[in-house]
């Protein structure tokens, strides 16, 4: 709050405490929808008691709901610039510090927003990433993705196909664009913060 306090804006589904909220993303119209993976209960021996899911919470009305139950580990989440297709990775492949499954998901899913923008449906494989895993994403205004991995960043078209890469010398955990004109890309790896000037501007929320 602006007076430095706290405020839980969602803990419990259904009377169970989520597992360990991973990622999110606010869409225009203010809702928030964030990634619940079992990350937390299998780095911190504890029990989850829900299952992986993705939710998404309406702060107008207080109501969570769940939105995808089919990932086995949903992890980064974004939107589309336009905010039709909902983009989630799976990075099951990953079940706790220093293991790789490498016949589990490391893979981002694409899903069509329907119904007011409330409804994802039509659930499609969009790209699989390697070495290692996806992590965090984020869009441009261009509807290209950015993905951190093992190695860097992956650049990935609206079609799916890889682009290109920004070597990192560490893994990458996470991104975001911002900056004054939006167009500086944050990088988060292991140990360290690293900032990179683009010639394109990350993607807004349309109005």
């Amino acid at each position: 709050e602006h007076d430095g306090t706290n405020k839980t804006l969602v803990g419990l589904y259904q009377g169970k405490p989520l597992n360990s909220p991973n990622d999110l993303v606010v869409k225009s119209d203010g809702t928030v929808w964030f990634t619940d993976p079992s990350y937390g209960c299998l780095q911190f021996p504890q029990e989850c008691y829900l299952p992986n899911n993705v939710y998404r919470f309406d702060p107008k009305t207080n109501t969570l709901q769940t939105v995808i139950e089919s990932l086995k580990m949903p992890n980064g989440i974004a939107f589309s610039p336009d905010e039709r297709t909902l983009y989630v990775i799976d990075s099951a492949a990953i079940q706790a510090p220093r293991t790789y499954y490498a016949n589990n998901p490391h893979a981002i899913y694409a899903f069509d927003v329907v119904e007011q923008g409330a409804r994802i449906t039509n659930q499609r494989l969009f790209a699989t990433v390697s070495p290692g895993f996806p992590d965090g994403m984020r869009l441009d205004s261009a509807g290209n993705i950015y993905v951190g991995a093992l190695d860097g960043v992956h650049v990935i078209n609206p079609s799916g196909a890889l682009i290109g890469k920004i070597r990192m010398p560490k893994e990458t955990a996470n991104l975001t664009f911002g900056g004054k004109d939006n167009n500086i890309l944050f990088i988060c790896s292991s140990d360290s913060i690293w900032a990179i000037k683009l010639n394109i501007k990350g993607a807004k929320p349309i109005p």
